[in-house]
Order: C-alpha cells, then structure tokens, then sequence
C-alpha cells in the first residue's frame, strides 16, 4: 500500500482546455495551470518513489477540500491518475489494470489543509475484488511498501 498527499487544489484536466495550431491543424491541450502542476507533481513522485509501476492495482481517495463550492471529483480523479501514470506509480489508467474501480470517498471540510488524500494498494494479476486471502506481500526491491 502506498499513501500519497497531493496539497492544495488538483486542477481540472478536462475542463478549461486550450487550442493550439501547428502548420495548418488545431490541437486541444490541457490548460497551462494543469500542465504545471502536473510538471512539478511528477517531479515531486518521482523524487520521493522509485516508480515501482504497479500493473494491478486499486485507488482509494480521499478529498480534503478548502469550502463548499460545487466541484466534479471525476475531474478530480482523472488528473491524479494521469499523474500518477506519468510519474511511472501505476502502468495505465485503463479498466484493464484496476481490479476494482476507483473509490472516492465523500469529500471533508478542511479550511486550513485542502488536500487529497491517495491510498494505491497492489494487487497480483488476476485478482478480484475479494482480496483477502490472496494478496502478494508488498515489498518493492526487498522493501516494505506497507
């Protein structure tokens, strides 16, 4: 099990995208602001994990949020993932690598510390939702990752 803490807000990939032109076609982009915290998140994942790449796996997820304002977490969900597949901590972000979907956990007021909260547990191929039994131990290169 890996927990990870993303501080501040996660900023949307999905929405506030920009077009750029190259030659003589448009090209859809995330928004800079996206691009530059996934830039120094990726940085900061990479330094602090040996990109243990877990090709089976599930999220849990916990946000942590600064007021009440209405917020789509799926935005929220799909950023965090594809930063976590860009800093080399899952494989894919595709259905085929999760064993179960995503849980997101109802959203907690937190004025002074707006975070979000990831836990990434691994999870030997095949593996279905019921788990208890059945997990490898959870070492990467000889170490406890638990």
């Amino acid at each position: 099990m890996m927990q990870i803490t993303f501080f501040g807000s996660v900023p949307s990939k999905k929405n506030s995208r920009r077009w750029i032109k190259r030659g003589s076609r448009n090209y859809s982009a995330p928004s800079a602001a996206y691009e530059a915290w996934e830039k120094c998140e990726v940085a900061r994942l990479k330094a602090l994990f040996y990109s243990p790449k877990f090709d089976h796996y599930s999220l849990e997820v916990t946000p942590y949020l600064p007021d009440n304002r209405v917020r789509d977490t799926d935005n929220v969900l799909t950023s965090i993932q594809d930063c976590l597949k860009a800093a080399g901590i899952i494989k894919d972000d595709k259905w085929q690598f999760m064993t179960v979907p995503p849980i997101v956990r109802q959203p907690i007021i937190d004025r002074l510390n707006p975070r979000i909260e990831v836990t990434v547990t691994q999870h030997w191929a095949g593996a279905t939702a019921n788990l208890s039994s059945r997990e490898k131990p959870k070492t990467h290169n000889g170490i406890a990752i638990d």
